[in-house]
């Protein structure tokens, strides 16, 4: 139930970023789309929502709210491999010819989570292994510090936590962001896919990611974060 309802919150982010009206883009000042205090190169625009009704569902449902709207951005597999060694832009075809491509989709929100909704309770058992997850299983993923929790009655789906919640010395449970990766399926190791969600730099990231890429998951953030950065300076750079 946990990850059912993990996966379509992050996965209707996405979603609405895929609604907008891509024309949006065009008002990009410079080559740069300006959005929340961003200048991102508007070649990696690929959708803007600027009026997301996100806030409003997550209420609804009894859920943690987010504020603001969404953008997708994308980064082609040769960006990736640059910046993460030991990313892999490729999937090795089981019929032979040429190789599948792959793309990193983020989707992110302005404004974190409040993180008094239903959305941490519901994560609440997963960070203390009881409910739900009581005797869960959680094993490393390599050597990468992040960690598959998985629960006895669910051999599909799984979370992935920045942490390992059986360590005494850890974040407050309130502190979603640093301990909470998101929400994945299969094995985990080849052909595990995950709909990763965290905040970094004051917004709110969605990130798909598949195997054997997930176990990168630290070095996207940290990638992401210097993005957040470089594009927040070019407006200021420009205003100057």
């Amino acid at each position: 139930m946990l990850s059912r309802s993990l996966r379509f919150i992050f996965v209707l982010v996405v979603c609405l970023g895929a609604t907008a009206v891509t024309a949006y883009s065009a008002k990009a000042d410079g080559g740069r789309v300006q959005w929340h205090g961003l200048c991102i190169p508007a070649g990696k625009v690929s959708h803007l929502n600027p009026n997301s009704p996100l806030r409003r569902m997550m209420s609804q449902a009894g859920m943690d709210q987010t504020g603001g709207g969404s953008v997708t951005v994308t980064f082609s597999p040769d960006e990736m491999m640059k910046a993460i060694p030991g990313w892999t832009g490729y999937v090795p075809s089981p019929y032979g010819g040429p190789k599948l491509r792959k793309l990193l989709v983020v989707g992110f929100l302005p404004n974190t989570p409040t993180n008094s909704g239903g959305l941490t309770n519901i994560l609440r058992d997963m960070y203390t292994l009881r409910g739900d997850y009581a005797g869960a299983k959680v094993t490393e993923l390599g050597h990468s510090g992040v960690y598959k929790v998985q629960k006895k009655d669910d051999p599909w789906t799984w979370s992935l936590l920045l942490i390992d919640p059986r360590n005494a010395r850890k974040p407050p449970v309130e502190d979603v962001n640093k301990w909470y990766a998101g929400d994945c399926g299969g094995d985990g190791v080849n052909t595990g896919s995950c709909d990763l969600g965290y905040e970094a730099e004051g917004f709110v990231f969605d990130i798909g990611v598949e195997a054997p890429n997930i176990k990168y998951t630290r070095e996207v953030d940290a990638l992401l974060s210097k993005k957040v950065r470089k594009w927040r300076a070019a407006c200021k750079a420009k205003q100057q």
